[in-house]
């Protein structure tokens, strides 16, 4: 029989087994005091790549994850200005991916878009899956920080880290199923970044927008 002791010791590492050995997908920060952020409308940045992958992940990698954050934020309830958009309003403006400052684009989301915040990211890796989706001899791995900018003055409000190399079953069975295809299979690395947009924005504090007001019947 246990005694009152081991039954604590027990209970602590089940809770250890099922929470922290899982491990968090998202580290965040948040500006002190912040605890929600209640927007109307968020507008998504272009990506950066780090200095270190320039000509070492796909073309349109860039594109593609601004394009994923936006869809994340959708999904999750806010009005959206996708990147594509935002762009296209910097070039006409002279503004350029990759050139133009965190703060242009902050200004260019405000006065262009109305957007209370924007949403840009950085990648730092974005390494690809080696053999085939059902056997794997390197997975896929990807980290990036995902920034909320308060607009039109580019002040950092919160900011959150992915930071993932896929898991096998057999290595840690809760971590893998929360994976899409509940750890059945590898996944490449846009698909693993696709996963981890979604789990940023999950822990991104804000307010869900409200619902438009129905129209009175007639």
């Amino acid at each position: 029989m246990l005694t009152p002791l081991a039954r604590v010791r027990v209970v602590g590492l089940a809770f250890c087994w099922l929470g922290a050995c899982a491990g968090d997908t998202v580290q965040s920060t948040a500006r002190p005091g912040l605890d929600s952020l209640d927007v109307r409308r968020i507008a998504v940045g272009p990506f950066e790549v780090a200095p270190a992958l320039q000509g070492q992940v796909p073309d349109d990698a860039s594109a593609l994850l601004g394009a994923y954050l936006g869809d994340a934020l959708a999904q999750g309830g806010q009005d959206v200005v996708p990147v594509s958009d935002l762009t296209h309003a910097g070039a006409a403006a002279g503004a350029l991916p990759g050139r133009a400052s965190r703060r242009v684009w902050a200004e260019l989301a405000r006065s262009q878009f109305g957007a209370e915040v924007l949403a840009v990211g950085r990648l730092d890796r974005f390494r690809e899956r080696s053999g085939e989706a059902m056997g794997s001899a390197q997975p896929a791995s990807v980290a990036f920080d995902i920034e909320l900018l308060g607009t039109p003055s580019g002040e950092v409000l919160w900011r959150g880290r992915f930071d993932e190399t896929q898991v096998a079953l057999t290595q840690n069975v809760l971590r893998a199923r929360r994976y899409p295809g509940r750890g059945t299979r590898w996944l490449g690395a846009k698909e693993l970044a696709k996963w981890g947009l979604g789990e940023v924005v999950r822990a991104m504090p804000l307010a869900p927008s409200p619902s438009p007001t129905a129209a009175p019947p007639q």
